[in-house]
């Protein structure tokens, strides 16, 4: 239901998609309610039609990275936001923020990739500045790339989660051997096989950006979830994405999201049950007590940095980084703060 005029719960809407990032999706929502306020609408509206611009340049430069995929014989699988507007997920792209353009490439193509890419004047996106650090942990994808044009990034993967401890939910050359062929755009391109394309959305924002451990979720994945699922329920094999969880210890973190879809997408999941007032209790104890999750980020970082690489504690006693890490910590709490 709409909120009517009643502007504190448009106020908190507009901080909650805005972090979101779900603002396009909103105006489509509320293109027709007669009750909400004009500026509201112009507001969302506006964001849509930038959006939906900034889409079409992502989306052309993603025509012209697999055309020269093409011209090398280079077999690429999208993923995340471009598989979802590429394959027809969205009736409306513009809905989709897209933040970069993902593509899983298999290790013996990685170099050509890269190297078809350079040649047509990609460049890298951040280069390095600053001491460099003395030991890096292992990354899942190249350095980003952006085109001559600009305007945004390319990561070519290898693997489609950092920790090899999700490596059982998502093994990369499994993923290539399983992609769907789907034409788009006058070409054949590859997207994930719906059961892959499902534990990849939950691997990559519950386990990989580690909301499952602060009790929080993202709402633009969790809407792209249940839209998903209710479009590809029947072409998931959910005894498997179960299976997979499980054997990896992450059953819960399936659960939850099937909770968390069904109470605020209206979409049902066909897997076991599990308590979802815990999990409904635990999602709002999240959203109110924000500072509590930065110090749990904070800790799995280190943590789960000190375990893949020992050595790292190295950096932890080096001068030069403490200005950063004082700086990413104030940073974090100002970011939950400004959010509450």
């Amino acid at each position: 239901p709409s909120p009517g005029r009643d502007d504190e719960n448009w106020e908190m809407i507009v901080r909650c998609a805005s972090e979101h990032m779900a603002s396009p999706a909103v105006w489509r929502a509320i293109e027709a309610d007669t009750t909400a306020p004009e500026e509201v609408k112009t507001y969302f509206q506006a964001i849509h039609e930038v959006n939906a611009a900034r889409n079409r340049r992502i989306l052309k430069g993603l025509d012209e990275l697999l055309a020269r995929f093409d011209e090398h014989g280079i077999k690429s699988v999208l993923l995340k936001g471009g598989a979802s507007i590429a394959s027809g997920l969205y009736d409306d792209p513009a809905e989709r923020v897209l933040v970069d353009i993902d593509v899983l490439i298999a290790p013996e193509q990685l170099k050509a990739a890269e190297t078809a890419l350079r040649t047509n004047g990609y460049e890298d996106a951040a280069p390095s500045k600053g001491p460099p650090r003395w030991f890096r942990p292992p990354h899942h994808h190249l350095p980003p790339l952006i085109p001559p044009t600009g305007g945004f990034s390319i990561e070519l993967h290898f693997s489609l989660v950092e920790s090899n401890q999700f490596e059982s939910l998502l093994p990369p050359a499994a993923i290539l051997q399983r992609a769907i062929e789907v034409p788009w755009n006058g070409r054949s391109i590859f997207v994930p096989h719906p059961t892959d394309f499902l534990i990849h959305n939950i691997v990559h924002s519950q386990l990989h950006h580690d909301l499952q451990s602060h009790g929080t979720i993202e709402l633009r994945q969790l809407r792209e979830l249940a839209l998903f699922v209710v479009r590809y329920r029947d072409e998931v094999d959910w005894i498997e994405a179960e299976r997979r969880f499980s054997s990896a210890g992450f059953g819960r973190v399936l659960a939850e999201q099937a909770i968390y879809s069904q109470a605020l997408m209206g979409v049902a999941f066909p897997i076991r049950e599990c308590d979802a007032q815990r999990a409904m209790d635990r999602l709002r104890s999240s959203i109110l007590n924000p500072d509590r999750g930065v110090w749990a980020e904070l800790a799995d970082i280190y943590i789960g940095g000190f375990l893949r690489e020992p050595r790292l504690a190295i950096n932890l006693l080096n001068p030069f980084w403490w200005p950063e890490r004082i700086g990413n910590i104030r940073a974090l709490l100002k970011r939950n703060n400004g959010s509450q």
